[in-house]
């Protein structure tokens, strides 16, 4: 869905018709979800009603933890917990992304930097899926620019591997041995078990972390896709 928004975003003047689904799942995601109003920056006669399983799309342009909060205490709530480690892994890793989309998505002087983030509780499997998007570069065509000796011929696969990995990073662009580290440390926290499920699409790769499956994707994709399942915690130990 958040994908769907940044494609037609770069798409001027289109014009999209169509029926709600007939499923009453997909068809509720639809209209809770702010994908409508997202879409066509107009007022929707639900922009005020909510689904209790469904976070409405929040945007932004900065680091906010205090939407990195609320997400977070919607999951909670949603799979009734309360905060652990796992908690603690899922907030830094939309800190991480909101900050690289302000750090690294885009050139210093665009104006634009938005990201999208939106989260989802699926009863029957009793979880919550987040998913966090930018309309920036993307990850593998900012890694080429900036280390284009090193990685000018790789594969995008190749290279959002690397990124995840951690293999591409020495110093940050700020010159900061602890920033730029965004993608590594979200990956941290899935192989320590605190997520499930990682996803990522950047450019023309698409990454399946769990089940290593990195495939070239035909149309690129401007911008980054980062998706990952909320892991319930059974006690608040220290991360």
């Amino acid at each position: 869905m958040l994908l769907f928004i940044e494609v037609l975003r770069d798409t001027y003047n289109f014009h999209l018709n169509g029926n709600f689904p007939d499923d009453p799942d997909s068809k509720s995601l639809l209209l809770y979800s702010g994908f409508l109003e997202q879409l066509f920056k107009s007022k929707s006669v639900l922009e005020k009603a909510k689904n209790k399983s469904i976070l409405k799309i929040v945007t932004g342009t900065n680091t906010n933890p205090i939407v990195a909060r609320e997400v977070i205490d919607f999951a909670l709530s949603s799979l009734k917990d309360a905060h652990s480690s796992m908690s603690r892994s899922s907030y830094k890793n939309i800190i991480e992304a909101m900050s690289n989309t302000n750090n690294h998505a885009y050139e210093k002087n665009q104006n634009i930097k938005k990201w999208y983030l939106m989260a989802l509780y699926d009863e029957k499997s009793n979880k919550v899926s987040f998913a966090f998007s930018d309309n920036g570069h993307g990850i593998i065509a900012t890694v080429k620019k900036r280390n284009h000796e090193k990685f000018g011929m790789a594969s995008h696969t190749t290279i959002l591997e690397s990124a995840l990995k951690g293999s591409i990073y020495n110093r940050s662009q700020t010159n900061l041995e602890e920033r730029g580290k965004g993608l590594p440390s979200i990956n941290s926290s899935f192989k320590r078990g605190h997520t499930d499920n990682l996803v990522i699409i950047a450019n023309k790769a698409y990454y399946n972390v769990k089940n290593d499956e990195k495939i070239r994707l035909k149309h690129s994709f401007k911008g980054t896709l980062i998706s990952w399942d909320f892991i319930k915690g059974e006690k608040d130990e220290k991360n």
